[in-house]
């Protein structure tokens, strides 16, 4: 079954051993300060809140990658997603790592921020930077990916599959296309305030 929760709840820790944890759609919602996301069983389905990991190792980087994936291809059933809120919006893993010591972004939204720390931010597919619009910038982000063979959401593996290739290559068409049409900014340009580079 499902269990819908109003608010983020103020929790350490996240989890699930079978069903769905679905987070009521708040996009402004102060975002989730996690230590752990366990999830055995089911779905955690953040909607559109965000949440920050904290300090996660290289297995629980790859676990949770893992459980995005599962996400996606389960239609929201299993691993650890955002339902779409929007058309053509999904849930982004970006580490804030922008070199050794240097933070991305020093804040989410008054949260501070660390390099260590891994974002899940609910955005566009193919927001490569989390500022919740579309543009030139994301291109250029795909573009370097697909071109230096690099992986993660940031550099355009918008399907966790870990690499940047002609499926990244169509996702973002497809949401560039429609966001053209349809142009909905998410959040506020204040949401991230930048720490080192974005």
């Amino acid at each position: 079954g499902v269990l819908a929760v109003g608010s983020p709840p103020n929790a350490a820790a996240v989890s699930v051993s079978g069903g769905v944890l679905r987070l009521t759609a708040n996009r402004s919602a102060t975002p989730m300060d996690l230590a752990a996301i366990t999830i055995t069983g089911g779905a955690f389905d953040l909607s559109s809140n965000d949440a920050v990991l904290r300090n996660p190792s290289a297995a629980a980087l790859n676990t949770i990658t893992t459980l995005a994936q599962s996400f996606l291809a389960s239609g929201g059933t299993a691993g650890v997603g955002s339902s779409a809120f929007l058309p053509f919006t999904q849930l982004a893993l970006f580490p804030n790592a922008a070199a050794p010591g240097l933070a991305y972004y020093a804040t989410l939204r008054g949260l501070p921020l660390s390099p260590t720390d891994l974002l899940l931010r609910s955005t566009y597919t193919g927001d490569t930077n989390l500022d919740g619009i579309l543009d030139g910038m994301d291109l250029a982000n795909l573009t370097r990916g697909l071109t230096l063979g690099l992986t993660g959401w940031r550099n355009g593996d918008l399907n966790y599959d870990g690499a940047v290739n002609a499926t990244d290559v169509s996702l973002f068409t497809a949401a560039r296309e429609w966001y053209r049409t349809n142009p909905q900014p998410l959040g506020s340009p204040t949401d991230l305030d930048a720490g080192g580079t974005s």
